[in-house]
């Protein structure tokens, strides 16, 4: 029944049968920006990070990373909704404006934007895992490249075995001020390395792109 250690294959669980990776929903925490709507609405600070699904604002993260996709994403003229993105950076999501393939789209080095989206458990881990959704992009995307070379060159690509501790970090522009995802690893000691790689094991078919929920 384990197609994977530790994972039960979709298709074949007896507690929730015929269930897809789509139907799973985990939280999401976003990086509150000066137009965000989390600043305006629910009054969280610039810099923080807020989860809408669980009205949480935090001013910093802890957590271990189960998951990671490469994204891209291009913004419509709302900067509510993709225009069209992409999972993998290959080929788009359905519906969106280009047909792809993603490296011969004209839009590719024309406002749309590289970025990642993670599946994360917070730390240190609870009985009761707490799984979060992050999605990096714009100007975070540097940070965290600069993490993906420590994780190749001193963690062997397996994210697991680090802490991950997420502050922000003020910027300056010409178009204002904004702020930037600033990520910190540490090394977790084997044990908790363990747990997580189990956890992460656990929830490989877990999709980081749900199903949009309905209006009403």
């Amino acid at each position: 029944m384990l197609d994977r250690p530790g994972r039960i294959a979709p298709d074949q669980n007896p507690f929730m049968p015929n269930f897809d990776p789509d139907d799973y929903r985990p939280p999401e925490f976003r990086l509150v920006q000066a137009m965000s709507k989390a600043h305006g609405e629910q009054g969280a600070d610039i810099g923080t990070f807020y989860c809408e699904s669980t009205d949480e604002i935090a001013e910093n993260l802890t957590f271990s990373i189960l998951k990671v996709i490469r994204t891209r994403t291009l913004w419509g003229d709302n900067l509510v909704s993709p225009a069209c993105s992409s999972d993998n950076r290959i080929t788009p999501r359905p519906g969106g404006l280009h047909p792809g393939p993603c490296g011969s789209c004209p839009a590719k080095n024309n406002g749309c934007y590289e970025g990642y989206d993670l599946l994360c458990a917070r730390l240190p881990l609870e009985t009761e895992p707490e799984l979060f959704l992050l999605r990096v992009g714009g100007m975070s995307v540097f940070p965290f490249k600069r993490l993906w070379t420590t994780l190749r060159t001193r963690f062997a690509n397996q994210p697991y075995r680090v802490s991950i501790l997420l502050e922000s970090e003020r910027k300056q522009n010409d178009k204002g001020t904004f702020y930037v995802m600033s990520p910190a690893e540490t090394a977790l000691d084997e044990e908790t390395a363990e747990q997580v790689r189990l956890l992460a094991m656990a929830t490989l078919n877990l999709s980081l792109n749900p199903a949009p929920e309905p209006d009403s």
